[in-house]
């Protein structure tokens, strides 16, 4: 008698006990012959499935939201705008012109570790900011906090980095990750 030994990994208990359907057949017939073998494992998961169909008190998911936001720390991004130097050092004169009026104004800011640039472009009734990190390829969605007025907007890692505001007064924007 030649006992055929079948490598089980613990993917293969995990759908033993979970998608039992999905297991082959050879696997399921050698878990089953040698349950004392596994059995701290399957008792272990079989306690997970009946966990799973019952509910968790709000004490326990924050305990838990606790414990993954201090394993993944929020970062955040103070942009403040960036203040251009004049360096003419002689008088220019231009014609004034009643015509040309420009609503149009510009700021740029950027935070102190040069890791977002955002520019803001006033036109008429709003604002449109142009978020450019310094990464290319920035894999999660940022969330943009303006003030003073408080106003946050989220930006979809996967959408443009262009978001239209009402036209306000911004002193500083704040960029959590």
């Amino acid at each position: 008698f030649i006992e055929i030994i079948v490598n089980i990994t613990e993917k293969d208990l995990y759908k033993y006990v979970f998608y039992n359907s999905e297991l082959p057949e050879n696997k399921r017939d050698f878990i089953n012959n040698n349950l004392d073998k596994y059995s701290d494992a399957l008792d272990l998961l079989k306690e997970i499935e009946s966990n799973l169909e019952s509910d968790v008190s709000s004490v326990i998911m924050d305990r838990i939201l606790g414990l993954i936001e201090a394993q993944n720390p929020r970062v955040e991004f103070v942009l403040k705008p960036l203040k251009f130097q004049n360096c003419q050092d002689h008088f220019m004169l231009a014609a004034d012109s009643a015509t040309i009026e420009c609503d149009n104004i510009t700021q740029t800011f950027v935070d102190s570790g040069n890791n977002f640039l955002i520019k803001v472009v006033s036109v008429e009734n709003e604002n449109k900011l142009y978020v450019f990190p310094r990464k290319k390829s920035v894999n999660v969605d940022l969330s943009l906090t303006i003030y003073p007025s408080n106003e946050k907007h989220l930006i979809d890692k996967s959408s443009s980095s262009y978001i239209l505001v009402n036209k306000q007064k911004i002193d500083k924007i704040v960029i959590t990750q």
